[in-house]
């Protein structure tokens, strides 16, 4: 791991963001961590990517609270950067799978709050179509049956009653697609 004590700030870092890559696919999730804080530390570090990485590895170590310090602080440089040339996942994407990573650690409080997020995205726009989500915004969403299904974990966990309360309140903004898919999910939990 010579490249990871190189003098070259650069190349370490580098060398820290790949390793960081490579032990969160082996989940080595601590050591994903250690990687990602150095990264992170880097003088005046604004690439959300790295703040995003540090908040997926951070929440899969059970560092909830740097995760969603992490995760707070990427949506404040992306909003910085506004539509920047490296913003290849939407907003959408990132809450999403966050979300994946609190309820794989049994954080269900926390992943409805970023549930809530994306259920404000899709009661925003008229049609929950697949094609025309990707049409409308420019970019790859996840699908409204990616969340629901994504999110039964929260649901089981909220109960029956408060589930299907929270479903079809949401079901009330969408569109026949929409509210049909909310149905399914309904009668699957």
């Amino acid at each position: 791991m010579s490249l990871i004590s190189s003098a070259d700030i650069v190349l370490a870092t580098d060398a820290h963001r790949i390793a960081g890559l490579a032990c969160f696919q082996l989940k080595k999730y601590a050591d994903a961590t250690q990687h990602w804080e150095v990264v992170v530390q880097t003088k005046s570090n604004e690439r959300w990517s790295d703040w995003f990485n540090l908040c997926t590895s951070s929440t899969m170590n059970r560092g909830f609270a740097r995760g969603k310090e992490a995760f707070e602080t990427m949506v404040e440089i992306s909003k910085k950067a506004g539509k920047a040339s490296d913003m290849w996942q939407t907003f959408e994407n990132l809450i999403y799978y966050y979300m994946q990573a609190l309820i794989d650690n049994g954080q269900y409080d926390a992943a409805l709050e970023q549930l809530e997020k994306l259920a404000d995205f899709y009661k925003k726009i008229p049609v929950t179509d697949r094609t025309y989500v990707v049409a409308a915004s420019g970019s790859f969403p996840p699908s409204l049956e990616d969340i629901l299904e994504a999110s039964k974990p929260i649901f089981e966990h909220m109960g029956k009653e408060k589930s299907v309360a929270w479903l079809k309140d949401f079901a009330i903004k969408l569109d026949d697609q929409g509210k049909s898919l909310v149905e399914n999910t309904i009668t699957s939990i």
